[in-house]
This record gives C-alpha cells, structure tokens and sequence, in this order.
C-alpha cells in the first residue's frame, strides 16, 4: 500500500445561526475531519466547506489532524505570473531542503 498525503486549504463558509445548525462544528468555525464526515462517520463533505489547492504549504498536524504550525509561500502581488512561480519554485526548494535534512 503506498501512502499519500493531500493538503487542502479550507474555510468555514458559515455566516448564521441558522447556518451552524446543520454543521458538525456547530458554527465554532473550527475545521477538522469531521468536516468530511456524516454523524456515522462516512464519507460526506459539509456544505459549508470551501476548499482549494494549497500549492505551497508546509503544515504540522496533531494527532486530531488540526495544524499546529505552517508555513506557506504567499509571494509578493506585484510580481508577474512567471516570476510568481519562479519564487515560488525557489521557497518549495528550500523547504524541502529543510525537510531533507531533519
């Protein structure tokens, strides 16, 4: 079995009351697994969950899963798409540098 890991960036698109009602973090906000799980815990995914790539980010997990440290490129919004990339390319590098030698 190989494994694999896939990091999401998310956000708790809740904005009342009524809202949190229907949601398994009760309207805290507070994104874990149980986000992508139903009351018997199978596969299911909130309808208050927003969810994109995140391309360049280091994160530490507990053992819940919730992130107790990260670190991400966010560059500068001046700089055109390519050089975006190209420093982006760079900080992935370095990280991973960082990551080979612990």
């Amino acid at each position: 079995m190989k494994l694999s890991h896939l990091l999401l960036e998310a956000v708790c698109l809740i904005e009342n009351e009524n809202e949190s009602l229907n949601c398994r973090c009760g309207g805290n906000q507070r994104l874990s697994l149980q986000c992508f799980c139903d009351s018997d815990n199978n596969l299911f995914v909130c309808e208050f969950l927003g969810l994109k790539k995140a391309r360049a980010t280091i994160a530490v997990t507990d053992k819940k899963g919730y992130v107790v440290n990260a670190n991400e490129f966010s560059g500068d919004f001046s700089l055109s798409p390519a050089e975006y990339e190209i420093n982006e390319k760079q900080w992935v590098e370095k990280c991973a540098e960082v990551i080979e030698n612990l």
